[in-house]
């Protein structure tokens, strides 16, 4: 295993609400890992129920060997829930040379889950009770099958109030692929009101190869897919469109004639993985751009919106893709993947600013950060879940949750009643107040090291940090405790 990569300085171990910061009141560090049936395992989706019940779907496959599917559901504490499944845990095996995947799930509104992904060449949905079993009232069996001859499968599925369900993926035909979506009801048949030529199914072609893999439904139940199409120098380009919500057209006023197709770098693929719509209508689009991290805002009309980030879209380092975005309270924007094979977690605003008070903890007690997130859901303001998996070694991984803090201790009090050291607020603007047991030194130091402040603490002292540049500071005490600050 890689050692962990560590800041140069020596922190405390005291368990601190940080922004960023893993929460320990979960699994006692913030992180639960489970290995699968299969040697290669990962977190595909991570939901989290009304109860603060989180569950995290998956799979698990041997090369060359059959995949089986993984649903994993914690009480608030971390830990397994026994009354889920069995012993918190629930497996749809495979048969001998059957191979299965969950690329993407969902809740209903009743808790059941919805899992969709393939089986072998077909397109596959599955529904489980809120306990943890298969549903066999959905199908007969609890599992649906689609019939085209073609290969096809599933990669994003939206529940819909009324029970039933849409479905996003890609339908292989003679000269590539195009994007396919299936409306299925509550029972799991097709939705025969849905789509034109073949009832339940409505395809978009893109030209050449299509895939779609993130789908969004609007208040007036049209929906956006997106995902991405390959050109014929063989360079992928973003791919969206908007479809009525019968299934029987594309919205005119969309793009043009309802699609659209763009790249944002001339160089490499530029691919979607996941879409977001804001309050506003505008849409947000997460993947990669020569192998540059993506996130692209569009208009509701599908023009680039020009107030994000001045350009419409904001680009990460070399060697980092998005796999998932969701809306946070106040309109903040997550944002999960990988960057140079480690996991990636960051935030923006709606004008595609980096949050720079989210600094993403590292994984603790010499735990591998090699890995990337898949998924990744919020309670709204408070902590961010996010599941994906983690390389043990070459040939074994390891399906990964991580729940994170959102926001600052509002006391700013170690969780141990034995620190000494204590800040409110964190993060600060304009001035800080630091408490301590007894009269100590403190020390103020930049990241790199260079002092800023050293003063005598009676108590509790406001000082004024109003100078201070915006960033991230360590704050150190003479009996050897350090906390992270984050200047705004």
């Amino acid at each position: 295993m890689k050692t962990l990569l560590l800041s140069t300085l020596i922190l405390s171990s005291a368990s601190f609400a940080q922004i960023g910061s893993l929460n320990t009141t979960f699994s006692s560090d913030g992180l639960t890992f489970q290995f699968g049936t299969k040697n290669i395992s990962r977190g595909a989706e991570v939901l989290l129920q009304n109860d603060g019940k989180t569950i995290v779907v998956g799979d698990s496959y041997t090369a060359g060997e059959s995949g089986d599917i993984h649903v994993y559901r914690y009480n608030t504490d971390g830990t397994l829930d026994t009354g889920f499944g069995t012993n918190g845990v629930t497996t749809i095996a495979s048969s001998p040379g059957t191979f299965q995947t969950a690329n993407c799930a969902t809740l209903t509104s009743d808790n059941k889950i919805l899992i969709a992904g393939r089986r072998n060449n077909v397109a596959q949905v599955i529904r489980l009770r809120t306990d943890g079993l298969v549903d066999g009232t959905f199908d007969n069996d609890g599992i649906r099958l689609t019939g085209f001859s073609m290969p096809h499968e599933f990669n994003d599925i939206v529940a819909l109030p009324d029970g039933e369900m849409l479905c996003l993926g890609v339908l292989n035909n003679s000269t590539g692929s195009d994007f396919i979506v299936a409306k299925i009801t509550s029972t799991g048949a097709d939705d025969a009101t849905f789509g034109s030529s073949v009832p339940g199914y409505v395809g978009v072609s893109f030209g050449n190869t299509s895939v779609g893999t993130a789908l969004h439904v609007n208040a007036d139940n049209s929906f956006y897919v997106a995902g991405y199409t390959v050109d014929v120098a063989l360079s992928a380009d973003i791919a969206i469109a908007q479809i009525s919500a019968n299934g029987q057209s594309l919205v005119s006023s969309f793009g043009i004639n309802g699609k659209k197709t763009f790249s944002v770098n001339a160089v490499g693929d530029n691919m979607v993985f996941a879409m977001q719509v804001l309050p506003n209508g505008n849409i947000l689009l997460g993947g990669v751009a020569n192998s540059k991290s993506l996130l692209c805002s569009l208009d509701p009309l599908g023009a680039l919106n020009t107030d994000f980030n001045t350009t419409g879209y904001s680009l990460g380092n070399t060697g980092s893709f998005i796999h998932d975005i969701k809306i946070l309270h106040a309109n903040k924007i997550a944002a999960v993947g990988t960057k140079l094979s480690l996991y990636d977690v960051f935030l923006f605003d709606t004008l595609g600013v980096v949050d720079p008070s989210f600094v993403r903890e590292t994984m603790p007690n010499g735990v591998d950060d090699t890995g990337e997130f898949l998924s990744v859901t919020t309670d709204g303001s408070q902590h961010l879940y996010a599941a994906g998996k983690t390389q043990i070694s070459e040939n074994i991984t390891q399906i990964t949750l991580a729940k994170y803090n959102l926001v600052a201790s509002t006391t700013g009090i170690s969780e141990n009643s034995d620190q000494q050291l204590a800040i409110y607020p964190n993060p600060a603007l304009n001035s800080l107040t630091i408490s301590v047991v007894q009269p100590t030194q403190i020390t103020i130091c930049k990241v790199n090291g260079i002092e800023i402040l050293k003063t005598i603490i009676d108590k509790q002292q406001t000082i004024d940090i109003s100078d201070f540049a915006a960033g991230v500071y360590f704050i150190h005490s003479a009996e050897g405790q350090t906390i992270k600050l984050i200047k705004e």
